[in-house]
């Protein structure tokens, strides 16, 4: 390795910690990647462990229209996962013969997005795994280039285990940061009651409505510093809530008293383990906008919108048709709408649907809009 792209391995990983606290410095830390590994197109995958579903792509050189292809249906194509899921941390994957398009296991990916995306040489790897996710690095060069070679396995053990530190710092933080801004912002905005509690339901946060609702004690009180709810058989149900939080998962239950009847939605805290967000509405107020949900669940936008059609009744095909993709990516939709909600059935999902308060922002005519 000569001295001169050694200082470009440097900066480049100099570029990409700088990213970490900079989300607008992320494409100069991508340009970095493409320049050490000579590929003009550089992507990195955020996957669950598995590589069965994609949490985010960060992307350089792709256009808008084939990363929007990849994120809703040729992701779960792409033959490289084939090697990568089994594959090590920090292992380099060179599998030419995966992509060429004579013997390729996938040729869809390939005849349908690859090659009329211009990718014919793709190599990478794992570069960071968690219990939470997978992170992998892919490099794409186009056929009139030349395959990728020793070099290029040489920058990638020196930069990997960089690449994988600085993307697990960068999540990280913005789940710092979403944390925050949902501690000071955004529960406030919302109209009904919404407390953050410990493990034991010990209070630590409560939004302006919620401070209300304790003093009239209806849906929950306070004793001994822990949210409990008044009625003997909710405070039970509170109870095991908070266990599934413990486990990771939300959950949701109505309380009946005589003032009316509450919806109570208990959400775990991602990055803060046994921290649980409790939200409570009225039975009779209207599902909550897509955009609240989104924010609430993690759903995409699709995700969000396809969660109340199946609630409706709609079909995966009716779904399918009417959105215009195919019936695999609605079902597979579906399964990660599931698995964010922490349910598996669509009765369930169709009970926190209904369980999840509105917003109305201040200065708003309060029509529950966002």
């Amino acid at each position: 390795m000569t001295d001169l792209h050694e200082k470009l391995l440097e900066s480049t990983i100099d570029s990409l910690y700088l990213a970490v606290t900079d989300e607008n410095r992320w494409p100069e830390a991508l340009a970095g990647l493409c320049r050490a590994f000579d590929s003009p197109r550089v992507g990195i995958l955020r996957t669950t462990p598995r590589m069965d579903g994609l949490y985010e792509m960060r992307s350089l050189n792709h256009d808008a229209h084939s990363q929007r292809l990849y994120n809703e249906y040729y992701w779960a194509l792409d033959p490289s996962h084939r090697i990568t899921r089994e594959a090590a941390v920090g292992e380099w994957l060179d599998r030419p013969e995966l992509f060429d398009p004579q013997v390729t296991p996938e040729p869809e990916y390939m005849n349908d997005y690859a090659i009329p995306n211009g990718i014919r040489w793709v190599v990478g790897g794992k570069v960071h795994v968690d219990s939470k996710s997978a992170t992998i690095l892919g490099l794409q060069r186009p056929a009139d280039h030349r395959p990728f070679d020793d070099a290029a396995a040489g920058a990638f053990r020196r930069l990997s285990s960089h690449i994988g530190r600085a993307c697990k710092l960068s999540v990280d933080l913005r789940q710092a940061d979403l944390a925050k801004g949902l501690s000071l912002a955004a529960i406030d905005g919302i109209e009904w009651p919404v407390y953050a509690v410990n493990s034991g339901a010990r209070l630590l946060l409560a939004n302006r409505a919620g401070e209300r609702q304790l003093v009239l004690g209806s849906p929950f009180r306070m004793h001994a510093g822990r949210i409990v709810c008044a009625e003997p058989n909710p405070a039970t149900t509170l109870h095991e809530a908070m266990k599934q939080v413990g486990r990771g998962r939300a959950s949701g239950f109505r309380v009946t008293q005589r003032t009316g009847t509450w919806l109570v939605r208990v959400l775990p805290v991602s990055g803060y383990v046994g921290t649980a967000l409790i939200y409570a509405a009225p039975a009779e107020r209207a599902p909550v906008p897509s955009e609240i949900l989104r924010n609430m669940l993690h759903f995409t936008t699709a995700e969000a919108e396809i969660a109340y059609m199946l609630t409706e009744g709609s079909t995966a095909k009716e779904i399918a048709f009417a959105r215009g993709v195919s019936i695999n990516t609605v079902r597979a939709q579906v399964r990660d709408i599931l698995r964010k909600a922490g349910v598996r059935r669509l009765t369930d999902l169709a009970k926190i649907l209904a369980g999840i308060p509105q917003v109305t922002h201040v200065g708003d005519a309060g029509d529950g809009r966002p």
